[in-house]
């Protein structure tokens, strides 16, 4: 066992593999903040309040999920800690960096249904990779950073899908994979 919490979630292993970032509630109320652990449980230290961290490429900075005098959004901070950053007030989550560093994939609700976008890593040249009625959450890139890969309500049923970086060529992998709980997962993308 490496935490023992109860309220945990949001877990993301760091590039070079020396460290774990985590969301936690510990008290189960309250803020949730963003914990770095060593896999062997060892050094665990609150990095800032929010939720669902992501590494960047070289591991020195992590964006994640805030709300910040009312804003809410995806942040940055070094992994360390120190100042927060405001990447997008635009309510939203869940975000992930590509691999080369350049793009923040995350979600957002459009019209009430959860869509998935990019933007630059600074913010800017935000846009929506998907549309229509379908909810489309958990976006990963891959390895390489040619295709996404996420989760969709398209045809009705939970499927993992796969699309082109622009949001072109959009192919099920895997169909009636319902997630235990969409708000909260991540796929996760292996070589």
């Amino acid at each position: 066992k490496i935490i023992g919490d109860t309220f945990v979630g949001f877990i993301e292993w760091s590039h070079d593999g020396k460290w774990i970032a985590f969301s936690s509630q510990p008290a189960g109320t309250g803020n949730i903040v963003i914990n770095v652990v060593s896999p062997e449980g060892t050094g665990r230290r609150t990095v800032v309040v929010g939720e669902s961290p992501s590494w960047s490429s070289d591991d020195s900075e992590l964006i994640f999920h805030t709300c910040r005098d009312s804003r809410c959004g995806i942040y940055k901070s070094k992994a360390s800690g120190g100042d927060v950053v405001a990447i997008t007030t635009d309510d939203g989550g869940l975000s992930t960096w590509s691999p080369d560093g350049k793009q923040i994939l995350y979600q957002k609700d459009v019209d009430g249904v959860k869509q998935m976008f990019e933007m630059n890593a600074d913010g800017s040249n935000k846009k929506q990779l998907t549309q229509g009625p379908a909810i489309n959450v958990d976006g990963v890139y891959a390895p390489d950073g040619r295709f996404i890969f996420y989760r969709s309500t398209e045809g009705n049923f939970w499927g993992i899908w796969r699309m082109n970086r622009d949001g072109s060529g959009k192919v099920k992998l895997i169909n009636d994979v319902p997630p235990v709980s969409w708000a909260y997962e991540k796929l996760a993308i292996t070589k």
